[in-house]
Order: structure tokens, then C-alpha cells, then sequence
């Protein structure tokens, strides 16, 4: 078994409207089946919030604005025997979605947005509810100052 060329930059974003939060339901491997922020890897050579916008975009169809500096979070999979199978550092974002309603496309199954009540109760990502209360904080925290 090859080692992993090293840990893989990715982004996530919590994309707001109106108290509600933007989920994907992912159809592809990793985290199929799952709902979870639109995200995904950043592209060499581009900007880690272009990489943001772009992915919302591809999944949603919907433009969002970010705002503050993201979360990080680092993802280490390993396999039965210790092994790194990969190692992924997710920045994720707060945002403020546009208006328009969310297309499912790219890898998502579904696109749509819900309140965080409603969201703890979907078959979702490892501490999904923790970066929903986090992306909503930040942007509430936002609007008073």
C-alpha cells in the first residue's frame, strides 16, 4: 500500500438565509448517503476562498458571500492497522447564501436549506452540528458588530 502524498487542503462552507442553514446529501464516496456543507478540495493555484465560492457554486448553484476567517479542521483517516489512508485539512467558512432556491449538482444528491434543529436530525458528517452552531455564531456575531 502507497502512503498518501501528504495532507490534502479542502474547503467547507456554512452558507446562512433567513436562520437556515445550506446542507448537500452526497452521492459519492467519501461521505455518500451523508448531508454536510458543500465543499470539497481547493485547486492548485487557487485562492482557498475562491475554492469556497467555487464549490458552492457547483453544488448548489448558488452564489454565497464569506465572511471572517474559517474553521480549521484536520481529518486523519487510518485503516484497521494504523495506517494513514489520508489526511485532509478543512477550512470552513461562514457565508451568507444569495437568494434563488439550490439545485443539486456535481456530487450532491440533494441541496437545501434547514434550520439547525431540523439538521440535527439528518444522517450527517462527523460534528456537522458543531460548524452549524459555529458558521451561525460567526455570522450573527457579524450583524451586531
Amino acid at each position: 500500500m502507497s502512503r498518501p502524498p501528504g495532507p490534502r487542503l479542502a474547503v467547507s462552507v456554512g452558507a446562512w438565509r433567513d436562520g437556515r442553514v445550506l446542507l448537500v446529501h452526497r452521492k459519492r464516496p467519501p461521505l455518500a448517503g451523508l448531508w454536510t456543507f458543500p465543499g470539497g478540495h481547493v485547486e492548485l493555484g487557487e485562492a482557498v476562498e475562491d475554492a469556497a465560492r467555487r464549490e458552492v457554486l457547483e453544488e448548489t448553484g448558488l452564489h454565497v458571500t464569506i465572511t471572517g476567517a474559517p474553521l480549521v479542521h484536520e481529518i486523519v483517516t487510518r485503516d484497521t492497522a494504523g495506517a494513514i489512508l489520508s489526511h485532509h485539512v478543512l477550512l470552513v467558512y461562514a457565508a451568507h447564501a444569495a437568494t434563488g432556491d439550490p439545485v443539486a449538482a456535481s456530487d450532491a444528491a440533494a441541496a437545501d436549506f434547514f434550520t439547525p434543529e431540523a439538521a440535527a436530525g439528518l444522517a450527517s458528517t462527523p460534528r456537522l452540528d458543531y460548524f452549524i452552531a459555529e458558521t451561525g455564531a460567526r455570522l450573527m456575531a457579524g450583524r451586531r458588530s
